[in-house]
């Protein structure tokens, strides 16, 4: 009679613990499955409004992007070969060698078409192309999933790129002639 407790023996009293352990243990696993459903909508969630954030700022220059489209020689489009071979980094810009320099020059008709752009389709080329390094740095800091931007817009982002940077590259290019051409006509 001293075992008891309540009316109830030690062994039944083992019985009712072991049973209030298997009722915990089985509300614990069950917190622990909703909890990682939980984590698993919210981290969808949270993929989902970035990409709502990112198309947002893709929107941002939309009427921009429109009026390039519009606005550009068809000329200007660049065939596969005058890309480079191996594209620069952030970090390293390789150095090309001269017949990859030499493949990459405009055509004439790419000469021509750049010659007929204006200060303002140049000037509308820049904001696009800010707008495009921005989202970069968004998606290079991991705001955003790289897969879904560079699914969308990989292609105009390499266009844009190549066309401001050859139609800078042109003018620097254009003014060196002019300021040597001064020097040797005096």
């Amino acid at each position: 009679m001293s075992d008891d407790f309540l009316g109830f023996s030690q062994l039944e009293w083992t019985a009712v613990q072991a049973i209030a352990v298997s009722v915990s243990s089985f509300i614990l696993v069950v917190t622990v499955i909703v909890g990682v459903r939980q984590l698993r909508q919210a981290a969808r969630s949270a993929q989902f409004d970035a990409v709502i954030r990112m198309q947002e700022l893709v929107d941002d220059f939309r009427e921009d992007r429109r009026q390039l489209f519009e606005n550009l020689p068809a000329e200007l489009a660049f065939t596969r070969d005058q890309f480079a071979l191996k594209p620069p980094t952030p970090r390293e810009q390789p150095s090309l060698s001269y017949g990859e320099r030499r493949r990459m020059l405009l055509t004439p008709e790419q000469t021509a078409a750049m010659a007929s752009i204006t200060d303002n389709d140049l000037e509308t080329a820049r904001r696009v192309i800010t707008g495009f390094n921005d989202l970069g740095q968004l998606i290079e800091d991991r705001f955003f999933p790289e897969s879904t931007f560079y699914d969308k817009h990989r292609s105009w982002c390499c266009v844009a790129v190549t066309w401001l940077s050859r139609s800078v590259s042109n003018s620097k290019m254009r003014a060196r002639e002019a300021t040597t051409d001064e020097r040797y006509s005096g």
